[in-house]
């Protein structure tokens, strides 16, 4: 699962995640806050799948695009949020 947005979006979950001041959030926040992220949405997707499934570790980075044939666009303060999903053995 690959989840994609601008870093402004990123900083703005992560200071309400973290309950830290915009100003604070560094790029180490960002990415712990991505991959809570990754697997609070995997794992709620994950349920809904039909089973068995498995989900991976959460990856912070990749390539969109490459090996990733479902996207999903989605809006939060009308910013864009990309999840996207690949298949076993993609």
């Amino acid at each position: 699962m690959l989840l994609e947005c601008e870093r402004a979006l990123a900083a703005e979950a992560a200071a309400a995640l973290l309950l830290i001041d915009p100003a604070e959030v560094g790029e180490q926040e960002i990415h712990d806050t991505l991959a809570e992220l990754i697997n609070m949405v995997g794992g709620n997707l994950k349920s809904l799948l039909p089973q068995p499934n498995d989900l991976g570790l959460p990856q912070v980075g990749g390539v969109p695009g490459e090996g990733y044939p479902v996207r999903v666009g989605l809006m939060s303060q009308d910013q864009p949020l990309w999840v996207s999903l690949r298949g076993a053995g993609a």
